[in-house]
């Protein structure tokens, strides 16, 4: 299940500023949507000023470490997976908070590839002597390859994440998003057996989103599964 959006304000739980009272609000609010509709997991998507509010930063982790340890108590799992822009995970950035409050906790860390309006969010690469981005098609293996390297190493001002925990989110279809889309799926493909080769292979992939799966585009053709019938080979259940 998906908590997230620019909007979503777990401040407005309860009329206090009690913050156990919120935490408590919460963790039973999740708990009782993911029992009723049967999900064994969460993805913290949150964005825009939501995540710089200080006051989240504490009561949602504290909600999710919560229920996974109510979980725990019972021998089942509640799977936490934190996603973020690939920006927002430099230094002193959003999503940073939330990474060491979940510390222990998260089991996938999904770095987003995707609805960012600046087109300069890449990486000077000295072994290419070229600044890559994003939307750089000619040398999309290589942003790929070098993004999560920088991740699963802790390079470049980047936290360092278990690479078993990564997971490349990336739209499923042009029009999900043009920004980060995949062209040519031999790029993705060659970027993930170079993070293999390196000894860093990445967890997976997620797409944005399944409803662009089974759509169509303007002109009324289907999307037939791109995403999957792509990638479905490399698929790792968690």
């Amino acid at each position: 299940m998906n908590l997230g959006g620019p909007y979503f304000n777990p401040l407005s739980l309860s009329n206090s500023l009690n913050t156990e009272l919120d935490i408590e609000l919460l963790d039973e609010g999740i708990y009782n949507i993911v029992n009723r509709y049967g999900f064994r997991g969460i993805c913290l998507d949150l964005d825009r000023d939501i995540f710089h509010n200080k006051r989240n930063q504490v009561l949602i982790p504290a909600a999710l470490k919560s229920l996974k340890d109510g979980y725990k108590s019972i021998g089942e799992d509640f799977f936490i997976c934190i996603a973020s822009y690939f920006p927002d995970l430099r230094d002193d950035d959003k999503s940073l908070p939330y990474l060491a409050e979940l510390e222990g906790y998260y089991d996938l860390v999904c770095t987003k590839f995707y609805n960012r309006d600046n087109d300069h969010n890449g990486h000077w690469i000295d072994e290419l002597g070229e600044f890559i981005t994003e939307n750089n098609h000619k040398q999309k293996e290589n942003f790929l390859y070098y993004t999560m390297d920088f991740l699963a190493n802790g390079k470049r001002g980047y936290p360092k994440i278990p690479h078993d925990k990564l997971v490349m989110g990336l739209p499923a279809t042009q029009d999900a998003s043009p920004k980060g889309y995949v062209k040519d799926p031999s790029a993705l493909l060659n970027a993930l057996e170079r993070l293999k080769q390196s000894g860093t292979p990445i967890r997976g992939l997620a797409a944005h989103s399944i409803n662009w799966e089974v759509g169509e585009d303007k002109d009324g053709q289907p999307y037939s599964y791109e995403f999957m019938n792509r990638y479905k080979g490399i698929i790792t259940p968690i």
